[in-house]
């Protein structure tokens, strides 16, 4: 239950290199593999701001880069030919790996949780100002600097078919750019650090990071094993059937499908279980595969005692009975609350516990000396990062109206937030990593909610409301893709620093990249119209809508709920001492952390199936059968990421309509 076992296909595994001669130059960063990581996430960005903004495919927001999957798909192959004919011009593993993360930590930026809500948020609350919402009151609150006012622009904007303004978005883009790089900057001064106690010193096993490294294996030996492409079949002639009968309806649909089995239980108190999702992708089966037994068994098992506490609030009168992920909130068991109590908890303790890591970047940065000397300077320029950005972050919420304490307190929840992601993606492989109770509550809410709104100034809840776009969606904040990306930079040998800067200037790349591209998708075809994702317009005005709900509704801090948030705080600290104490332990913290986040609301029951196969083939195979067992489920992820990215570019390129499920 608590086995850690090696991924790799290979003698050597995925985080070493076994002597090759086509990885002779590996660790080597060169100009080719930067130019070419930044033209091709250049071309990623505009086909992935088309498709998910017309909803014909959703990428961006997987924890594995799905785009550079299928791009390192079509060339591994080519290159292992190339070597042989031409070795001197062939790529090199850690070229491959570069262009991945180049790719990786640009795209999270331009998805539907990002650039493209950021957009419309600018200018929703000015073109949808009613007599009956009396948004226009609010105005005042927002910052010219930040926003955009200019009705010609904003009604291109909503109603489409027409051409940017550039001249109006200049200012509030560069505003939004210098502020989302900061954060980015954060982030990865954040990831520089913790990274090192992750990777070496815990060993944690990021099974996110196993497909891209067995692809890039030596000799590309995950493309010649039987068992992968086995794998490789099977979800991708069910994607292709999904395809094929959106166009010729006659064609039977293979796909698995999903069904709310909630609404089954209509009597009390079993109504009180509300939507109760019950999915068999197999994409996500095999993501819960990987992990270690404990933690995808946690995952299931502690969702569905939040819905037996839900049936037990009901039979005791304690509740209502509701539906969905974000109603019941502030009723028993308060599941919001117990969701930020765990996350809190889990956070500190992932800090605690790479206390002695920390603490020895931050003696070595200032003592300029250290057990790995060529990371002295890495260690000092993050440490001086953090202040800096830190700095910069606070200063531009105080100059667009925030108080200065509830600045500070919104960078560090979510700072702690985008770490407790990280690790919950490094030790899960989660395949979408969620944020506090699933959706419904993003860390601006939580801070407002737990200290009340009438104590926040109107210009303080306006600059909480007005920066929502970035926290709103936790699966977008980019700390997990730098960490993951310096886990492959250490398989292949890179030097950190020149990774790190790399990364950086991506994510700048990316950002600029995806203003063009959104803000031209965007008023081809309209924000409010029929022709775009729906969700996108529902996050746009979402800003305007709280923020009228905290300046009319003054309420007082949520004390009831405060019990909770202790509780659950305390459950987490029981579950991680006991997991230490105990080798039979089988109940893993992380499985309570996501237990009120959108993870098992839609994949509980893949987890349970991933879990029962795993345990099967531990008990009647051992690790031997394990180990024979893992080629077969990469090659079911592979399949699955390779058809649905590669019917989605040709939907964009040859202007196919694509069914939204894929």
């Amino acid at each position: 239950m608590m086995e850690k076992p090696n991924l790799g296909l290979t003698s050597a595994g995925p985080g070493t290199d076994a002597a090759d001669g086509q990885l002779a130059g590996q660790g080597r960063i060169t100009g080719r593999a930067i130019v070419g990581g930044l033209l091709f996430l250049s071309l990623i960005i505009a086909w992935i701001a088309h498709t998910e903004l017309s909803a014909s495919a959703f990428l961006s927001s997987c924890s594995i880069i799905m785009p550079a999957v299928l791009l390192l798909f079509l060339i591994v192959p080519l290159n292992a030919l190339l070597a042989r004919c031409f070795p001197g011009l062939a790529l090199t593993r850690c070229e491959l790996l570069l262009g991945y993360i180049l790719i990786g930590v640009s795209v999270v930026l331009t998805g539907y949780g990002m650039l493209q809500v950021l957009i419309p948020v600018m200018g929703s609350s000015f073109y949808f100002a009613t007599p009956e919402n009396r948004w226009a009151e609010l105005h005042y609150l927002l910052p010219h600097w930040l926003t955009v006012r200019d009705p010609a622009a904003l009604k291109g904007l909503f109603q489409g078919e027409s051409a940017v303004p550039w001249t109006v978005w200049l200012l509030p883009l560069a505003a939004w750019f210098s502020f989302l790089l900061a954060f980015v900057g954060l982030m990865l001064c954040h990831a520089l650090l913790l990274s090192r106690q992750w990777i070496t010193a815990e060993r944690l096993t990021f099974p996110v990071v196993a497909l891209p490294l067995e692809m890039t294996a030596p000799r590309a030996a995950l493309f010649r094993n039987r068992a992968m492409w086995i794998g490789f079949v099977i979800p991708a002639l069910l994607n292709t059937a999904g395809v094929l009968h959106y166009w010729y309806p006659t064609i039977p649909d293979a796909s698995l499908g999903s069904g709310n089995y909630g609404k089954l239980f209509v009597t009390a108190p079993w109504n009180g279980i509300g939507t109760l999702w019950v999915t068999t992708h197999p994409f996500v089966v095999a993501l819960a595969y990987l992990p270690p037994a404990d933690i995808s068994f946690s995952v299931w098992f502690f969702f569905l005692i939040g819905k037996l506490l839900r049936v037990v609030g009901v039979y005791m009168g304690w509740s209502a009975p509701y539906e969905g992920e974000s109603a019941g909130s502030q009723q028993f068991p308060y599941p919001a609350q117990q969701s930020s109590g765990a996350f809190l908890a889990f956070g500190l303790f992932v800090l605690w516990k790479g206390y002695p890591g920390l603490r020895q970047a931050v003696a070595s940065a200032w003592r300029r000396e250290g057990d790995v000397p060529e990371e002295v300077p890495v260690n000092r320029w993050a440490v001086a990062g953090i202040g800096f950005f830190g700095l910069y972050l606070i200063g531009f919420l105080y100059l667009a109206g925030m108080s200065l304490h509830w600045a500070l307190l919104l960078v560090a929840f979510c700072m702690l937030v985008a770490i407790v992601l990280a690790r919950l993606r490094a030790e899960t492989g989660t395949p979408w990593a969620y944020g506090l109770f699933g959706l419904s509550r993003d860390a601006g809410q939580t801070l407002v909610a737990t200290f009340g709104p009438r104590n926040f100034s109107p210009s303080s809840l306006a600059t909480v409301g007005l920066t929502q776009w970035f926290y709103m969606d936790p699966r977008f904040l980019p700390m997990a893709h730098h960490i993951e990306a310096l886990k492959m930079g250490d398989s292949a040998r890179m030097r950190r620093g020149k990774l790190a800067a790399l990364i950086l200037l991506a994510s700048a790349v990316g950002i600029l990249v995806g203003y063009w591209a959104c803000l031209t998708v965007s008023y081809k075809l309209g924000i409010a119209t029929a022709k775009v994702y729906s969700n996108t317009l529902a996050c746009a005005v979402r800003s305007p809508t709280t923020l009228a709900d905290w300046l009319t509704n003054r309420t007082k801090p949520e004390l009831s709920g405060l019990p909770w948030v202790a509780g659950s705080a305390l459950f987490t600290i029981a579950l991680i001492c006991a997991r230490q104490a105990f080798v039979w332990w089988p109940f893993h913290p992380i499985g309570y952390v996501v237990s009120e986040t959108g993870t098992p609301y839609y994949a509980w029951s893949q987890y349970f199936l991933g879990w029962f196969f795993k345990a099967m083939v531990l008990r009647y195979g051992g690790m031997k059968l394990y180990a024979r067992s893992v080629p077969f489920v990469i090659g079911v992820i592979m399949g699955h990421i390779v058809s649905v990215t590669a019917w989605s570019f040709a939907g964009w390129l040859f202007k196919l309509p694509l069914s939204s499920m894929m």
